[in-house]
């Protein structure tokens, strides 16, 4: 059986922050536009500015501020 969805670890600055539950085979850009939008993050991100991100496919992505 194979699952329709994923889930995929959000860090920023390499300290897990949250969690997110998406379909599988979402690039970067979709995943990176998804945690922004997640309510955990936006409290970190406030008034920052993303430096770096880096994204591996359908396991995490971490978010350098």
């Amino acid at each position: 059986l194979e699952s329709e969805e994923v889930t995929i670890v959000v860090q920023i600055n390499g300290k897990k922050r949250s969690i997110l539950n998406v379909k599988i085979g979402l690039n970067e850009d979709e995943v990176l536009e998804l945690a922004k939008k997640h309510e955990s993050i936006k409290k970190h991100l406030n008034n920052k500015k993303i430096i770096k991100n880096i994204y591996i496919k359908d396991k995490l992505i971490n978010l350098i501020i």
